[in-house]
């Protein structure tokens, strides 16, 4: 449903259960998981047109033979928008909701928010890596280490900057210490990525 079909009728109404549909609600922790259970949604009930900039609003009339009329497609269009803004303000935090309080279309307040969370989540992924360069194995085990890094590295991969393999191997073998110096000796003869469980 694009919204560019006259044939378009209000029974193409989509609507939400935002308590059920999008349980994970938007706090000043989780845009990026919050953002993809969203998106995902609309993606679904193809919709994602409505916020992400690509979808167009209709003329709010038409002309037939020079008379014009109400258009029924931007009807449609107005409502459909409207319930996605209700299900986005419904999916946030009431401590973030002023932030999309004034929005008058699901796009605006959309913007609003990646806005927002585009800065602190430039701030969070400086964070998470200056924790794993300063994450060491101290007298833990090394499961438990590994354990940690995996933990900061799945953090990063949901603020859309993951770690590779190499780069976890390369962490690992350089704060491992003497005991384990035969096994980078390996790993490193090898050039292989281990994956150490």
């Amino acid at each position: 449903m694009s919204g560019n079909n006259s044939t378009v009728t209000e029974e193409a109404i989509i609507t939400f259960n935002p308590a059920a549909q999008l349980p994970l609600k938007l706090t000043s922790t989780n845009f990026n998981s919050w953002r993809s259970q969203l998106e995902t949604l609309l993606m679904g009930l193809d919709l994602i047109h409505f916020i992400d900039g690509t979808g167009v609003a209709p003329t709010t009339t038409v002309s037939v033979n020079n008379v014009k009329s109400p258009n029924l497609v931007y009807r449609w269009w107005f409502r459909q928008d409207k319930l996605i803004l209700h299900a986005l303000r419904c999916s946030i935090s009431e401590s973030l909701y002023s932030y999309v309080s004034a929005a008058v279309t699901s796009h605006e307040a959309w913007l609003i928010l990646e806005k927002l969370y585009a800065c602190r989540s430039q701030s969070r992924i400086i964070n998470l890596k200056g924790k794993l360069a300063r994450t060491s194995k101290g007298n833990c085990d090394i499961v438990t280490y590994v354990n940690d890094l995996k933990l900061i590295a799945a953090e990063l991969a949901l603020v859309d900057a993951p770690v590779s393999d190499l780069d976890m191997v390369v962490h690992c073998l350089r704060v491992l210490g003497a005991d384990y110096n035969q096994f980078a000796a390996t790993v490193r003869a090898r050039g292989t990525t281990v994956n150490i469980e």
